[in-house]
């Protein structure tokens, strides 16, 4: 039975705190045994990683997916990016275009724009 374990970190139900490189690394053993991919949903990745002291990679080496998000605690005004081997973003791209995902700009957007700029 094909299947998948997701998690997020850091999490606005424990405050925001990181999940441990220990928990993240028991959770990858526990994958590994029973052959399931896991997906990291990381928006503030970076975040994680200096709350934990650690460099992110530390992090995104847990899963075999990680995304994070450009405009939280970067300042990009939007997007989002997903990490993994290139077969994996392949599939990621086909399934982005097939559910109507891509970025699609209707006009400028000033606020991060400015924030940016400084």
């Amino acid at each position: 039975m094909p299947g998948i374990v997701a998690i997020e970190t850091p999490h606005v139900r424990t405050g925001s705190a990181p999940l441990s490189l220990d928990y993240l690394r028991a959770l990858r053993a526990f994958c590994d045994a029973h052959r399931l991919p896991l997906h990291i949903d990381s928006a503030r990745v970076f975040s994680a990683a200096i709350a934990l002291g650690v460099d992110v990679t530390r992090i995104a080496v847990s899963g075999d997916t990680l995304q994070f998000c450009l405009s939280k605690s970067l300042a990009a005004p939007a997007g989002s990016i997903v990490v993994s081997g290139l077969d994996t973003i392949a599939r990621v791209r086909r399934w982005r275009t097939l559910l109507g995902g891509g970025m699609r700009q209707i006009g400028p957007s000033p606020p991060g724009k400015s924030r940016c700029a400084r």
